[in-house]
């Protein structure tokens, strides 16, 4: 080997690297148009309308399911209410077991 084939490997190299760079630049813009189609698909009127109302009705109904409970568990009337129908039904209870066994 001469000292004359080395610039030549160099410039093999810089031409692959260069190659190689264009290429993963054109891989990259084809990505970012695949990505923005994908988005402007999605991203229709229709489409995020229909889930800003998924996520409205799954939050409201975990904000009315945590009133009713706290109505029920912290709430002195609600509280009451549960108490008198356990009261009631075991009373109930009771009574139909006491006439089974009379």
């Amino acid at each position: 080997m001469t000292a004359d084939t080395f610039p030549v490997i160099r410039l093999e190299v810089a031409g692959m690297k260069h190659t190689v760079m264009v290429a993963l630049q054109k891989y990259a813009a084809e990505m970012d148009a695949d990505v923005q189609r994908a988005i402007a698909a999605a991203l229709t009127p229709e489409h995020v309308l229909s889930v800003i109302s998924r996520e409205v009705q799954v939050h409201m109904d975990s904000a009315i399911r945590e009133a009713i409970e706290s109505f029920f568990r912290y709430n002195g009337k609600g509280a009451e209410f549960i108490r008198r129908a356990v009261h009631e039904r075991l009373a109930q209870q009771l009574e139909e077991a006491k006439d089974d066994e009379g």
